[in-house]
């Protein structure tokens, strides 16, 4: 197993009628660099006020924890997935989590692969709805959020000083699973987001804006990185990789996620995992 040794014995179970689990694959999950799953209950530390989450532990060898603290720390018991399913609960006004160490991506141009499973809320009518940001402070980021810049709920993806936006409408209620993949050099226009396993077409704004990032970046739940646009909503998994899966390990991990969570009928409908697990 490559769980960090604080959560040692807290393994993944395979899904239904599965043998597949993303963290027995050590090929696969040697490249994860932040893994963050509220169904493993002993990674969400909520010591200070019951409830309310002060740090969710990455269970990666990588030990890239997340934190908040006073008024903006996210919820957990409060909501789940339909099978019954743990969630982090955002309020959309000002919960977030935040990497307490910097990115182990480094500086420049960098190849990520970042996939989850969210419960959406209601779409707010302004900013972006953001489930994650990558970056610094600045301009250096990527962030995908489920609403374009004037809050109309689309899936939208936010990279530096550029934008994309899609025609996909987010419903509140969908239990959905989100990924981005990029690949270093990348422009806005390159980047590939699937929603439930289906690549779906984003439009991007003009120009071709590349990303470089400053090695001092940090990961943030529920918010871009300068901390704006607050997501609405429930995050039940995270998965961030410092490499691009294979599209057979990509499917699985969708796979994997829809039949654990009970949301494999969202799947697309060629997907090779809708009517069994891995």
């Amino acid at each position: 197993m490559l769980f960090r040794h604080g959560l040692a014995g807290l393994t993944h179970k395979a899904a239904a009628g599965g043998t597949w689990v993303p963290s027995d694959d050590a090929g696969l999950y040697a490249t994860v660099f932040a893994h963050y799953d509220a169904e493993v209950l002993a990674s969400v530390i909520d010591t200070t006020t019951a409830g309310l989450v002060e740090t969710w532990e990455d269970q990666s060898a990588a030990g890239f924890d997340i934190t908040q603290s006073g008024t903006s720390r996210p919820a957990n018991g409060t909501n789940t997935l339909t099978d019954g399913s743990e969630v982090i609960q955002f309020d959309g006004l000002n919960d977030s989590l935040t990497s307490a160490a910097t990115g182990p991506l480094g500086s420049g141009s960098q190849t990520f692969f970042a996939i989850g499973v969210a419960k959406v809320g209601t779409i707010p009518g302004t900013g972006r709805d953001v489930l994650f940001g990558y970056g610094d402070g600045s301009d250096q980021y990527i962030a995908l959020g489920l609403a374009d810049n004037a809050g109309t709920g689309r899936v939208g993806l936010f990279f530096g000083n550029g934008n994309a936006t899609s025609s996909t409408v987010p419903v509140a209620g969908d239990e959905t699973i989100f990924s981005v993949s990029h690949t270093a050099a990348d422009t806005h226009a390159d980047i590939v987001v699937r929603v439930n396993g289906e690549t779906i077409t984003m439009t991007p704004s003009a120009g071709a804006n590349t990303i470089s990032f400053s090695g001092t970046d940090d990961l943030r739940l529920g918010v871009r990185n300068t901390g704006g646009d607050p997501f609405t909503g429930g995050i039940r998994e995270m998965m961030f990789f410092d490499t691009i899966p294979s599209d057979a390990n990509r499917e699985k991990i969708e796979g994997y996620m829809a039949h654990i969570n009970g949301i494999e009928a969202n799947l697309d409908g060629t997907h090779p995992y809708k009517s069994s697990a891995p």
